[in-house]
C-alpha cells in the first residue's frame, strides 16, 4: 500500500560516506517454480547524474539469513534524472526461474557519472509502501530490517 504519496519518500543518497553499493529490498516466498516476466517499480525523483540500477535476486538459504551467490547477472537499467515519476519495467534478458524457496529481491544504484558535478542533491526518492523492507550497506553484508519499502513487484508465471 502506497502512503503519504506527495508527502513520505524512502531516499537513497551518493556520498562520501554513502557510495554505491547499498541494496534496499523484500524476501519472497516462491512456493512453486517461478518464471520471472517483469519487475516494475517507480522512481518518484532522481537527481544522479548518469545513474545506472540494478535488480539482483539472492536464494536465501536455512534459517539464518545466509545467502547464495545471485541467481543470475544483475539486471541493469539507467535512472534518468527528472523530477518527476518515473516507472519502469524491467524484463530480464535470460530465463529467470525460481526454484521453490525463499529470495532477497533488491534495488542497488551501481553507477552514476563521476566525472559530472558533484553536488549535495544526488539523491534518488521513491514513495513509501507499508511492508518492511532489508537494507544492506553493501553486496552480501548485514541485513538489517527496514520499516517501509519502495514498491517493487516481481510479476511472472507459477508452474503447477
Amino acid at each position: 500500500m502506497n502512503v503519504l504519496r506527495n508527502v513520505g519518500v524512502v531516499s537513497t543518497s551518493i556520498d562520501s560516506e554513502h557510495p554505491v553499493g547499498r541494496e534496499l529490498g523484500s524476501v519472497a516466498k516462491a512456493p512453486k517454480p517461478f518464471l520471472v516476466k517483469d519487475i516494475l517499480l517507480s522512481v518518484r525523483s532522481n537527481q544522479i547524474p548518469g545513474c545506472v540500477a540494478s535488480i539482483n535476486i539472492y536464494r536465501i538459504e536455512g534459517k539464518e539469513e545466509s545467502f547464495v551467490n545471485v541467481l543470475h547477472q544483475p539486471i541493469y537499467f539507467n535512472v534518468p534524472i527528472s523530477n518527476e515519476p518515473q516507472f519502469f519495467d524491467i524484463q530480464p534478458d535470460e530465463s529467470l526461474l525460481l526454484e521453490p524457496g525463499r529470495y532477497f529481491i533488491a534495488f542497488q544504484v551501481v553507477g552514476y557519472d563521476r566525472q559530472g558535478p558533484q553536488t549535495r542533491e544526488m539523491t534518488m526518492d521513491f514513495n513509501v509502501y507499508l511492508k518492511s523492507s532489508y537494507l544492506r550497506e553493501n553486496v552480501l553484508g548485514e541485513m538489517k530490517p527496514f520499516p517501509v519499502n519502495i514498491g517493487m513487484a516481481v510479476k511472472g508465471l507459477e508452474y503447477q
